[in-house]
């Protein structure tokens, strides 16, 4: 016994879905291409931070080119958020997430550390990063970041798959004064 399959019929669509689902369509090409340029455009702007820096006689061609090859991404967005943010105002400053990441991670292990790096380079005020801060959830229990922060490094790597979580017993009470 052979089983036969019936084509399916093409749904009609009327004028008006089908005008509809044009423009979604439409609109979706825009915002793709729009990410495209703007990725390539930054991409351009990483490559003449380094030009503009070779032009000003801080670097040679043999270094810039040493530059472009070791910087990965993380120290071109670094080097890109310097230069966007060296020439504005304090309070017109925006910082990427890595920037965040880097201010909050120095902050923590040492505020003398983070003054002195912050006197160097355009930072964030530390009242700012303690407001990022303060925005993590820290209640009794487990974190929930820590667990996703394990989960992304195990996808990430392929050998890092060992994990030892250790729990420590404290108790909570009311403080009254």
């Amino acid at each position: 016994m052979m089983l036969q399959f019936q084509k399916k019929r093409p749904r009609c669509v009327s004028s008006d879905e089908r005008d509809e689902l044009h423009t979604k369509l439409q609109q979706k090409i825009r915002t793709l291409q729009q990410k495209l340029r703007r990725t390539k455009t930054k991409m351009n702007t990483m490559h003449d931070v380094i030009q503009f820096l070779e032009e000003k006689l801080v670097l040679n061609p043999k270094e810039s080119e040493a530059l472009l090859s070791t910087l990965n991404n993380t120290q071109l967005i670094f080097l890109y958020n310097f230069q966007d943010n060296i020439k504005s105002a304090p309070s017109a400053r925006r910082y990427s997430d890595e920037i965040k990441e880097f201010a909050l991670t120095l902050y923590f292990y040492s505020p003398w550390a983070y003054k002195y790096v912050r006197s160097l380079v355009p930072l964030p005020n530390p009242s700012l990063t303690r407001k990022w801060s303060s925005s993590f959830k820290c209640d009794p229990g487990f974190i929930d970041e820590a667990f996703t922060s394990l989960s992304q490094k195990v996808a990430q790597s392929n050998n890092d798959k060992d994990c030892c979580l250790v729990i420590d017993a404290m108790s909570i009470r009311k403080q009254t004064i």
